[in-house]
């Protein structure tokens, strides 16, 4: 047993009470507990304290950057628990109205809020506050939940940042990412006509303080405060669908809910209005979402409280029952005037309410309430006012003890007694030691609260069994249990909890893993017939030997070898003589590929004359690998596209890391960190869910529909196996950037193989020249006008290397076994020894639109270097006559602007192209020649992205924008040098501060000053 819940055996028996007249029907409540500020925010911290919080002042708030005051609360110390001091976390992040998280390794994330961009995590080891990634969109009062996987979301927050005008986008946070938009789940969605009817506020109410479940099916529920209800998917882009009304229930801000029992949310109170003076309801609902996702939940009626509410709380309690306290009559902000200072408790099993013992101070606005490891509820704060007249700032809170702790003689209950272990994985039973009399257990999520907000905390009932004294308690997955620390609670035969034992749930469960990374295999087991994902989505794969009669499947337990980082699967076929496939089944996570998705793996293959499958699906469906010794990525899409990206040199013998991407708009083709080829095409990708085999993904082959493609075939149902290694074989569900990928490369570099490129310094620089008596020019751009004759070479090179054009399974040439007998210049001539697929344009050696993209010049050892080939696209043009003269239109970051020629952003930059007046049609010819429609997306958006973007009108009307990509600067930390003169004195004392001497790698653009008593300034 741990000791703080000892101490808090010894603590109970001494509460001094306020309300005695009958404990076990009403409850009691303790005297006020002073506090040094006004607890607007309360978390659980794993050792039984709770950790609250203000904003950049004790009892006010505005403005936003800056410190915030925050206080401990340890109820272990005194009668009924002692405020510890306050102190300022320097975070440069004011943290007054945040989302909060409990986050799995039991730290506590706030997000936005009056610094709407900025997030801060609290470290109960450490006792400080650290900074994190800002979120890229501003919000505050948003809602936040930690997702089943550990990760955290966010949604909506319209109350600050960005002039409070909704397109609050969801984000989902990791360690390892930061936060990242999830584009296709609009924050907009979270509110109807219907709401916005009585919210006289707009959306800067609206979309406030969402109301978020994780469902036992996987996906997140969205129950409020809308009329509307939703369910949300947070792979790839995300999504989000309706889930239908909550019953006959409207618009109900700064209302409540509370995950009771398994999948049952209860819902309580609210206002058709923020602070409008809309009437408090009195109404409650239990939203039942124990449904298939994307059908509407079971929605039932929970009766009438006695008193109507909101800005009120609502608390789970050990036994199920609901404890409802505060709030007021009237949506009002900072007034105390027809506050609820009774109580009410809600009984599932009986589905009434009843009131119970009140408190003597009002909790209205900025109040909060959050369960204790002892069973007792916290309920504190209320104010933080503004200048509102009569607004009372509450510099406390009280504790309240439920009827369950009280014999019916008033005195104290004999409370069950249960040892646990610390920790827990899913879907296991635990050993709990314990009184003989216990009946039930259930876990309670330790969990965070503002503004009447709580989506962190939920009751899940959990069975056991029990053999003398000993009760074996099981673990549901994390579908019911996001990653965290949990409250174990005993109850006996009369309902009375134990103290409960804190256990981490899920601490297998990594939250600083990137949950983009959906498919994470690293072939270091050595032995057996499966490599387990290392992700937290399970995909693990499977060997298979296969037999030369149509693929009957025996597990392989004999493909492993030596690999880069360690293990590796090593198979021995090739092509059409194959009988060896590693498989991953059909799954939420990789069904939910639609647009967005990168591959990558490092490879070293004994031959390159065949083709290799590293990983596919119903091929033609999807295929990643090589085509002999060409790098290749090739699938169809559901609208009629084909991305087709055949380009550069794979050498045998050699690790080569292969990575490709798709966001929807590109297909992309990398080597060795190298971007060797990008092909525009759009619409999702076509997966084949449920036929056997073919619904799977695979690596080392493809399944194969044709009987006898080749002639030669086998038969064996399994063709393009590899005849080498692969190693690290991962998939994400998001685009990674070019950075992210040459990063995975430099992870293969520092293992120092003799069988690795180091490609850091390339030795090829490349050379071209226009027409036959040019002159030869180094560089990797090259703009001519159809018709011209190009020659490309790698200048004064003397070893082998190997050129490959952007063509559909074009030629491979050998710069001794091919260029030198081309022409006297031994280079390659564009638009030579190619197949003209029944073109008269092709292979007459002039340039035409096919010639248009990469030219990749790779080592024998296999470092590219890449040529890229654009028409010259003529300056900007004068609209005909008659037609509308148009403006570039162009969307960066999200944010739409209008009217340059030239623009310029760094790299990672998101990046849209339009025209204005939008009700005109457009084509947008690329710097390469391809020409594509409206709103067209070059997502995050690297150096090869520079250059001139032809847009014209569906009337004729033609401008050009020239788009200019910069590398990111500045890679070291500010460094801030503060002096102050004089250093000593008697006060009063006039002291100057200067903080000019200050660095930065990219120069110093703001100041700003803390000085510890509120006082803050912007000057150097």
């Amino acid at each position: 047993m741990q000791k703080s819940a000892y101490i808090a055996i010894l603590a109970i028996c001494s509460f001094h009470f306020v309300y005695t007249q009958n404990p076990a029907q009403d409850g009691q409540w303790s005297d006020p507990v002073g506090f040094g500020i006004v607890p607007v925010a309360v978390a659980n911290l794993p050792d039984g304290r709770l950790i609250t919080w203000s904003s950049k002042f004790r009892d006010t708030f505005g403005g936003q950057d800056g410190a915030t005051f925050t206080e401990i609360f340890d109820p272990f110390l005194g009668a009924n628990g002692q405020a510890l001091g306050e102190f300022t976390a320097n975070t440069n992040h004011d943290m007054f109205c945040p989302g909060i998280n409990n986050l799995p390794d039991g730290r506590i994330l706030s997000a936005g809020g009056s610094s709407s961009e900025r997030t801060s995590i609290y470290d109960p080891v450490t006792g400080l506050w650290e900074v994190a990634d800002d979120m890229n969109i501003p919000r505050g009062y948003q809602g936040n939940v930690t997702l089943s996987n550990g990760s955290v979301f966010t949604l909506g927050g319209s109350w600050s940042g960005n002039g409070n005008s909704g397109a609050r986008d969801a984000e989902i946070w990791t360690e390892s990412t930061g936060w990242v938009v999830l584009s296709g789940i609009d924050g907009d969605d979270i509110y109807t006509g219907g709401d916005l009817s009585t919210e006289s506020e707009g959306v800067y109410r609206a979309d406030n303080h969402a109301w978020l479940w994780p469902a036992s099916n996987g996906g997140l529920f969205h129950a409020g405060p809308s009329e509307l209800m939703h369910w949300i998917d947070v792979s790839g882009n995300g999504s989000i669908v309706s889930a239908g009304q909550r019953s006959n229930d409207s618009y109900s801000m700064k209302g409540t809910t509370v995950m009771f029992d398994v999948d049952k949310i209860l819902k309580v109170g609210g206002s058709e209005s923020y602070s409008s003076g809309h009437p408090a309801k009195n109404n409650a609902y239990v939203i039942d979402i124990n449904v298939p996702y994307g059908t509407a939940p079971n929605v039932t009626s929970a009766g009438q409280l006695s008193f109507s509410r909101t800005m009120h709380n609502s608390t789970v309690l050990p036994n199920g029952d609901v404890l409802v306290t505060g709030g007021l009559d009237r949506a009002e902000v900072f007034s105390d005037i027809g506050s609820r200072l009774t109580a009410e408790l809600y009984n599932p099993s009986t589905n009434t309410w009843r009131t119970v013992a009140g408190m003597v101070t009002p909790r209205t606005y900025h109040s909060v309430a959050i369960l204790m490891t002892d069973g007792r509820v916290f309920v504190g704060g209320g104010g933080l006012c503004d200048s509102t007249p009569g607004c009372v700032n509450h510099f406390d809170a009280e504790i309240y003890s439920p009827p369950y702790l009280f014999n019916g003689n008033g005195s104290l209950a004999a409370r069950p007694i249960i040892s646990a272990p610390d920790k827990a994985n899913y879907n296991t039973g635990i050993n709990v030691s314990g009184s003989a009399n216990i009946q039930e257990f259930c876990l309670i999520r330790f969990s965070s609260a503002t503004h009447s907000t709580n989506n962190e905390q939920r009751r899940i009932p959990v069975s056991h069994t029990q053999s003398q004294g000993a009760y074996n308690v099981n673990i549901p997955g994390n579908n019911l249990l996001p990653p965290g620390y949990y409250m174990l609670f005993a109850m006996d035969g009369n309902g009375v909890p134990s103290i409960a034992e804190t256990i981490q749930i899920g601490a297998n469960v990594a939250n600083n893993q990137d949950q983009s990374l959906i498919l994470d295999i690293g072939f270091d087991e050595g032995q057996g017939t499966m490599s387990f994902d290392r992700s937290s989505f399970g995909n693990d794969l499977s060997f298979f030997d296969t037999d030369n009669n149509l693929g009957i499947k025996n597990p392989s337990s004999d493909n492993w070898g030596q690999g880069l980082f360690g293990g590796a699967m090593e198979t021995d076929g090739y092509e059409f003589q194959s009988n060896t496939i590693g498989e991953v089944s059909h799954s939420q996570s990789m069904g939910a590929l639609t647009n967005k998705i990168t591959l990558m793996a490092w490879v070293n293959r004994d031959e390159v004359q065949h083709n290799v499958g590293i990983f596919s699906h119903d091929y033609p469906s999807i295929f990643f690998g090589f085509h002999n010794s060409l790098y290749k990525w090739e699938f169809p899409t559901d609208t009629g596209g084909e991305a087709s990206c055949y380009a550069g040199y794979s050498p045998p013998g050699q690790w080569v890391h292969v990575a490709a991407t798709y966001d929807g708009n590109n297909a992309i083709l990398y080597a060795n960190g190298v971007e060797i080829s990008r092909m525009p095409v759009q619409g999702n990708f076509i997966l084949n869910p449920n036929e056997s085999n073919f619904s799977t993904f695979t690596t080392s082959g493809f399944y194969q529909r044709l009987q006898n493609p080749s002639g030669n075939y086998n038969g064996s149902g399994v063709t393009d196996e590899l005849d080498g290694r692969i190693d690290e074989l991962k998939v994400y569900n998001r685009v990674l950037s070019r950075n992210e990928i040459v990063s995975q490369y430099l992870q293969g570099q520092l293992q120092n193989n003799p069988n690795l490129a180091d490609c850091s310094q390339n030795s090829i620089v490349a050379e071209y020249m226009i027409g036959n008596n040019g002159v030869w020019i180094e560089g990797n751009n090259i703009e001519v006008s159809d018709g011209e004759t190009v020659y490309i070479r790698a200048k004064g090179y003397s070893g082998e290397y190997f050129l490959t054009t952007p063509q559909k399974d074009g030629p491979t040439f050998s710069s001794v076994d091919d260029l030198s007998n081309h022409n006297a210049f031994n280079a390659y001539q564009v638009d030579t020894y190619v197949y003209n697929f029944g073109n008269p344009e092709r292979n007459n050696g002039l340039v035409d639109p096919t010639n248009y993209g990469k030219f990749v010049l790779t080592t024998a050892d296999g470092c590219p270097t890449v040529v890229n080939l654009n028409t010259e696209i003529p300056p900007s043009t004068d609209c005909p006559p008659g037609t509308t003269q148009v403006v570039q239109e162009y969307r960066i970051n999200g944010e739409w602007l209008s009217g340059s020629d030239h623009i310029t952003v760094e790299e990672g930059t998101e990046v849209m192209l339009s025209i204005l007046p939008n009700t005109l049609g457009v084509s947008i010819t690329l710097p390469g020649g391809t020409v594509v429609g409206d709103d067209y997306n070059l997502g995050n958006v690297d150096i090869s992205d520079s250059g001139d973007y032809l847009l014209t009108s569906s009337e004729g009307c033609t401008v050009t924008l020239t788009l200019q990509v910069t590398s990111e600067g500045g890679s070291s930390a500010p460094v801030a040098v503060a002096t102050a003169s004089p250093l000593t004195g008697n006060a009063p004392l006039e002291v100057s501060f200067t903080g000019s001497g200050s660095t930065d790698d990219v120069g110093v653009v703001s100041h700003s000053w803390d000085f510890g008593d509120g006082g803050s300034s912007t000057l150097a």
